[in-house]
């Protein structure tokens, strides 16, 4: 038997768009009673999914533009992710007083 707490894919999803929105891994982790490192694999599989479902689309050009900047694309999101993160944990600062 799993003592690991199972969530749907919709539970997931609302979590993944919680930390892009800027909520903290340990806070939302507590909160939803997992890991920091179980919402990180949910955050990383729902970029890789959303990157490779947007792959399936055909160009009229060969190749297409996308299978050609996919690299880049997947970069940008993650560096969006990490500022999103960021601004996150700057904006809990300020609340706070700056202490």
């Amino acid at each position: 038997m799993s003592l690991t707490k199972q969530f749907a894919a919709r539970d997931k999803t609302d979590a993944v768009m919680r930390l892009f929105k800027g909520e903290s891994l340990a806070d939302l982790g507590k909160e939803l009673g997992v890991s920091a490192e179980r919402l990180e694999r949910w955050r990383n599989d729902f970029v890789t999914g959303g990157s490779a479902a947007l792959s399936k689309r055909k160009s009229s050009s060969s190749g297409g533009w996308l299978s050609k900047n996919k690299t880049k694309i997947v970069q940008w999101v993650a560096f969006l992710v990490v500022l999103a993160a960021v601004i996150g944990a700057l904006e809990i600062f300020l609340q706070r007083g700056g202490e």
